[in-house]
């Protein structure tokens, strides 16, 4: 078996989805507050935990139930994490972009709409359009209407929110 497994990431949710909108060049605009910070935890270190999580549980009797976290150290800034992905994409660009890969985020869901209105809305419409004259189905717009949701969203739950990451190695951060 090769690492890693084909099809395993099988959706475009998350932080996997974002990073292949702005590598394509189709998401051009986000939400999120830069000093916001990331435990960026490899998946099976996370598996790897819980299963000895789950061993220790199940051979040593406790009286209180004991209560695991994963904290991987390797804490990034939104903006930094944002610029390793651009030098990246930059340096090895995707062979199915559709746009140049540049975005903008701000803090402000205002701002971030209505420059999506101009990044993302209008072109799509246009887009359409241009596929209805050529008579194929219009796709663009159905396309963004998901992503421009999506952000929002995620938005308003998790990136404009700053948590504490508590590691006892290195104190808190």
């Amino acid at each position: 078996m090769k690492e890693p497994i084909p099809g395993w990431t099988d959706n475009i949710f998350g932080p996997a989805g974002a990073v292949i909108g702005y590598a394509s060049g189709l998401i051009k605009t986000g939400v999120n507050n830069p000093s916001v910070c990331l435990d960026i935890v490899p998946v099976d270190f996370v598996i790897n935990s819980i299963i000895a999580a789950a061993y220790i549980v199940g051979i040593r009797k406790h009286d209180d139930i004991p209560i695991y976290n994963y904290v991987g150290g390797n804490i990034l800034s939104l903006t930094e994490v944002q610029k390793i992905c651009f030098e990246r994409i930059l340096e090895i660009p995707s062979t199915k972009s559709i746009w140049y890969p540049w975005a903008r985020s701000f803090q402000s869901i205002f701002l971030y709409r209505l420059l999506a209105i101009f990044v993302h809305v209008i072109p799509a419409v246009l887009l359409d359009i241009a596929f209805r004259m050529m008579g194929k189905p219009p796709i663009a717009g159905r396309n963004y209407r998901h992503p421009t949701g999506s952000l929002c969203l995620l938005a308003m739950t998790r990136s404009l929110t700053k948590y504490t990451i508590l590691d006892p190695r290195r104190g808190v951060s």
